[in-house]
């Protein structure tokens, strides 16, 4: 249901502390940690320095 409410709402990134419990990515949205999220963010932001 998680994962069908995320495709509704358009996400590209479903966040979870509970991984095992999802694949690593349905249709467009990939499931991530919040530490692998942030990881991300912050890569994003240095390449724009």
């Amino acid at each position: 249901m998680l994962l069908e409410c995320a495709e509704a709402a358009g996400a590209d990134y479903l966040i979870t502390g509970n991984k095992r419990h999802f694949p690593v990515s349905w249709k467009k949205i990939k499931i991530v940690t919040a530490r692998a999220f942030v990881t991300m963010l912050a890569d994003q932001s240095n390449l724009g320095s």
